[in-house]
This record gives C-alpha cells, structure tokens and sequence, in this order.
C-alpha cells in the first residue's frame, strides 16, 4: 500500500510540473544590454547598440535578442555578433558599456514578460529600421486599435525593441506622462518616439537604472 501510495504520489507531482510549467528569469535574463561602437550615417549621435538579454549570462549560446541592423531582422544573437555588429564580427574594439533595466524594480515574472515579449518580436522576424524607433501603419486602424501587436510592427529600430518589450508590461522608459507607452496605438504616442528624440545612450543613461557593468 505505502509503494502505491508513493507511487501515486510521484504521478501527481509529475503532472502539477509538466502542467503549469514555469520559468524563473535568472542571471540578467529579462534586462537590457549596451555597447558603443555605432555609427549611423545621418543619425550620428546613434553610438550605441541594445539588445535584451535572452539568457542568464554572456556565456550561454545565442544570450541576446536585438534588431541587428544592416538589413537584418530581429533575431537571436552571439555575444561576440552583439558587441561586434556588422561587417566587424568577429573582431571588435567596442566596449560593453552595461547591463540595465527600467528605474522601476522588476519581479522575475515581469523579467519572464520581457524576455517572452523580445522572443516574439524575433519569431515574427520583425525589419529594422534606422530612422525611428518603431514603425506600424498608425493611420490604418480600421477595427480601433488601442495596443501595438507584435504583428503590427513593420520594422524597429534596437532601442525601440527595448522600449517595446518594457512599456508592453507596462515599464515604463522614456516618454510624457501622457504618451510615454510606446506600445499604445496612435499618432502622439508615435511621435513621441520618432527619430533621435531618444537614442540608445540616451535611454539608458538618462531613463533606466544600472544593474550591472560586468559583461
């Protein structure tokens, strides 16, 4: 009877696990990652590059999430791609300025959204853009609209990736008290995000706390 018991119990602890599985962000998982190093012709005083951190550490395979720029998509990175970028990977001499995350103290669950929210934007394969942080048909919004959906998105810039996967769980970066949210749909709270009204140095220096200077 106690083997059944025992039994039984294993089963029901297998079937708790593998039905509400769970992923407790670890490590810089969830925050954002900067470098230098850029340089962007008519944008100039775009010097940095973001990312979010898709894993615990720099160490793991493919650990960030980033609109790579020079044409590419969103997608999955190298640490060495990240802090190299095109046509320099593999040899760099930018420098890792840190890692950083909203002035608001995140939960693991939040961290979990953000990192969830940046995978889908690279499984949806979303365009880059240069000159602006976020691109979507704002002046189509036939069924009324309110929140920008992943599928949306017609091409982001690298800041604007961070931005997005922040402000969508509501963490909040940069912006008025009235159009801060860049996920939000419309005219001003596009504007208020368009051109170099915020770069990637800016975001972090000015808007987000630092968690981290060691890569």
């Amino acid at each position: 009877m106690k083997r059944i018991v025992s039994i039984l119990c294993a089963l029901t602890v297998l079937v708790t696990v593998f039905s509400h599985p769970a992923e407790a962000a670890t490590g810089m998982q969830g925050y954002a990652a900067y470098r230098n190093g850029v340089t962007t012709q008519g944008l100039g005083n775009i010097t940095w590059h973001a990312a979010i951190m898709d894993k615990a550490s720099s160490e793991d395979i493919y650990p960030v999430i980033h609109a790579r720029g020079d044409g590419y998509n969103v997608q999955y990175g190298h640490w060495y791609e990240f802090m190299a970028g095109l046509p320099d990977y593999p040899y760099s001499n930018n420098n890792f300025i840190g890692y950083y995350r909203p002035k608001q103290v995140m939960s693991n669950t939040q961290r979990d959204q953000v990192t969830a929210k940046a995978r889908s934007l690279a499984a949806d394969f979303v365009a880059y853009t240069v000159v602006e942080l976020m691109d979507y048909p704002v002046d189509n919004n036939p069924s009324g609209k309110t929140t920008v959906a992943v599928n949306d998105i017609s091409a982001m810039r690298c800041d604007g990736l961070v931005e997005y996967c922040y402000e969508f769980n509501n963490l909040r970066i940069f912006g008025s008290d009235s159009y801060w949210d860049i996920s939000r749909w419309g005219v001003n709270y596009k504007n208020q995000h368009k051109g170099t009204s915020i770069t990637p140095k800016k975001q972090a220096e000015d808007y987000m706390y630092t968690v981290s200077m060691q890569p």
